[in-house]
């Protein structure tokens, strides 16, 4: 009856001290609050620097994005202050994947993505291979405004689509 009864404490005592260490492995990273699938940044992101966001995710900047800054994302890119740099969203999207794709006779599938900024000077965005300059603005845009919250949104590849919010004066 004693072994009985000292063998049930040191179980238990055993399944204490491995509970702590089971319960440490099953965290998940992409459970975390504000983790998962979006990469924040925050700070300005100044001339010669560049940011990317890790394989898959899009990117959150709380800052502006200065002349010579570069932004880079697989998915969405916003900023929560001024684009004057580059900013290249779906920079996973490669025309060859897209030309093979074609020649299977398959649909690829394509997700909208957006580039959005508080106040729009690029020297460039870019959707995919499909980019545009603040000097050059794509054919038939009408609705892009310097100085103003601007999103750019389409499928990778795709036509670029610019909606500049109008002034409040």
């Amino acid at each position: 009856a004693n072994a009985n009864a000292n063998a049930a404490p040191a179980a238990v005592e055993d399944e204490e001290k491995a509970a702590p260490v089971v319960a440490a492995a099953a965290v998940d990273p992409g459970m975390v609050p504000g983790m998962g699938g979006m990469m924040m940044y925050e700070g300005n992101v100044r001339s010669g620097q560049q940011v990317i966001a890790p394989p898959g995710q899009s990117l959150m900047v709380y800052g502006s994005v200065n002349p010579g800054g570069e932004v880079l994302a697989d998915g969405s890119i916003f900023i929560w202050g001024a684009l004057n740099g580059r900013a290249l969203a779906g920079i996973s999207s490669s025309s060859s994947e897209d030309s093979s794709a074609k020649q299977q006779g398959q649909q690829k599938k394509t997700e909208e993505l957006k580039v959005v900024c508080q106040r729009f000077d690029a020297e460039l965005v870019a959707i995919g291979a499909t980019f545009a300059t603040v000097d050059q603005p794509p054919m038939g845009v009408h609705q892009w405004k310097r100085d103003a919250p601007t999103t750019v949104s389409g499928p990778p590849g795709g036509k670029l689509d610019f909606y500049s919010e109008p002034s409040r004066k």
